[in-house]
């Protein structure tokens, strides 16, 4: 038994096989309305898109099903499109042709396993009463550091280094040649002294 609305269109065996693995538990509509995602990871803020697969998935065209995103280990928990464990990342609109896109934003989440799911009322009475179904897999991954932030720290350290040897230097001559070292610290000073007394006068 399938949705009403979907077409009982074949599909690849492989891709079938591969979708009941972490679908099966959403009821048989979810083997016949799935979505292929590229890309299918990426951190907050990537920009994903979406089709369903095959052509024509629905029978006609209907109105935008809301789609949510939930962590896939309670994924099958989600029985309602209110559930406070969803975070909705918009529509999937299907076409006059019966196909359905997607293109949403990845939200702020933790990383880890995601399903995307959909708010179909209409599968409901041939879906096992089940009105949210998985359509998709996306796994969130870490963001990577800031490039600049690492170039601004290796630079820092440079400065640092420098710092660090001009003044072992200086010290180093202090000590190996205290005397002429003291002389120009005089020399300095004294000329400093006239150029106040100048500015002074």
């Amino acid at each position: 038994m399938h949705c009403p609305s979907i077409n009982r269109a074949r599909h690849p065996a492989a891709t079938i096989v591969a979708v009941l693995l972490w679908l099966g538990a959403a009821g048989p509509a979810a083997a016949a309305l799935w979505v292929q995602l590229d890309p299918t990871s990426g951190p907050a803020g990537t920009e994903v898109t979406g089709r369903t697969g095959g052509h024509g998935a629905f029978r006609t065209e209907i109105d935008p099903l809301r789609a949510f995103m939930v962590a896939s280990a309670a994924a099958d928990a989600v029985t309602t499109p209110d559930d406070t464990m969803l975070v909705e990342i918009g529509r999937l609109v299907i076409d006059d042709a019966g196909n359905g896109r997607i293109s949403f934003s990845v939200p702020d989440v933790p990383p880890g396993r995601y399903v995307v799911m959909v708010f179909c009322p209409t599968c409901t009475p041939t879906s096992g009463g089940r009105s949210m179904l998985g359509v998709a897999e996306f796994e969130v991954t870490a963001l990577l550091p800031s490039t600049d932030t690492v170039a601004v720290t290796a630079s820092s350290r440079l400065d640092v280094v420098l710092l660090g040897a001009a003044l072992l230097a200086a010290a180093m001559l202090a000590t190996s040649q205290p005397e002429r070292f003291g002389r120009r610290i005089e020399r300095r000073t004294t000329r400093i002294r006239r150029q106040e007394r100048r500015r002074s006068g």
